[in-house]
């Protein structure tokens, strides 16, 4: 990509990340954030397919952070089971923050499958590694158990704080031997 078409990329990433931040993602449109920038619909569009596409692309952003965090957790000399503890906190406080840019993304009617992302994949090795037996199940029913949609059931109807989902999904997914 050319340096200004990154640049021009960059200015819309930061300018949507300040506008949810100020008003929340539902109530910023595509045409807002063009009009803010001064840009054309045209010029949005060719860097963002749609907002959940943008919405998308900012959740990447922030996922490089979650994966270096993960990855001293993973190079510990941790029990296995502290270690699924860690991610799973680390995981639902970073679903917290980004509760609105997941849902808008998870809403997008043209989603491709989470489970053919990059992301999914690198999550999927963390927890895959943990699990001494029944790895590629238990690591797959983790992922299910902590979608988005899944996650705030649990929050809203369930009342579960974070630290309550975690524990439920340790007992779940975890042997003492573990």
């Amino acid at each position: 990509m050319r340096k200004d078409a990154l640049e021009n990329r960059k200015r819309i990433e930061e300018k949507a990340v300040m506008l949810f931040h100020e008003n929340g993602v539902d109530a910023v449109s595509m045409n807002r954030i063009s009009q803010e920038l001064n840009i054309g619909m045209a010029t949005l569009y060719r860097n963002f397919s749609d907002k959940a596409a943008l919405c998308y692309q900012l959740i990447v952003n922030d996922f490089s952070d979650l994966f270096e965090q993960f990855d001293k957790i993973q190079q510990s000399s941790l029990s296995n089971k502290v270690k699924l503890q860690r991610y799973i906190d680390l995981f639902l406080t970073f679903k917290s923050d980004h509760i609105e840019l997941l849902r808008c993304v998870e809403q997008d009617e043209k989603k491709n499958d989470f489970r053919e992302t990059e992301i999914y994949s690198q999550l999927y090795g963390y927890f895959f590694e943990l699990f001494n037996e029944a790895a590629t199940f238990k690591a797959d029913m983790l992922m299910t158990a902590m979608t988005t949609q899944s996650y705030h059931y649990q929050k809203e109807k369930r009342h579960l704080t974070n630290e309550g989902f975690r524990e439920q999904l340790i007992n779940l997914f975890m042997h003492e031997e573990d």
